[in-house]
């Protein structure tokens, strides 16, 4: 079987999106946590726990599958990495576009550099699974 670039393009956009997601959600995590803890509204806590937590367990499984999809080992824990991958595009995408819900009547650079920051993280994800979904016959079965 001819090797393809395809299980190396998704493996490194599987490491760069798990990578930047955990570092990202681990620093926010770690600085909101006290914050939330000590306001009196729950909704920041809840937000940290319920989305957070997932968002960091989705970017380690992205780097985990990345590493597989580079080895061309796995083909399931490379398409579950990638599609992991993808979610963490999803869910931090909604959760930015939810915090500035206000984002299209009142536009900052900030909310706008942070949505277009997650759309692209989204589609790194998306072009991750196509590519280990292209690249299927290329993976050793054990």
């Amino acid at each position: 079987m001819e090797r393809t670039w395809k299980p190396i393009a998704a493996g490194i956009l599987c490491i760069i999106v798990g990578a930047i997601v955990v570092v990202v959600s681990g620093m926010i995590f770690a600085l909101g946590l006290p914050i939330a803890m000590t306001s009196d509204e729950p909704i920041g806590l809840l937000i940290l726990i319920f989305f957070g937590i997932p968002v960091i367990i989705f970017g380690i499984l992205a780097i985990v599958g990345g590493i597989y999809a580079l080895r061309r080992r796995r083909w399931s824990l490379a398409a579950v990495g990638s599609s992991s991958a993808l979610l963490c595009g999803i869910i931090t995408n909604s959760i930015v576009l939810w915090m500035t819900q206000d984002w299209l009547f009142h536009v900052s650079s900030s909310s706008l550099l942070a949505v277009l920051a997650f759309v692209v993280f989204g589609l790194l994800g998306l072009l991750a699974l196509i590519f280990v979904i292209l690249g299927k016959r290329e993976f050793e079965s054990s």
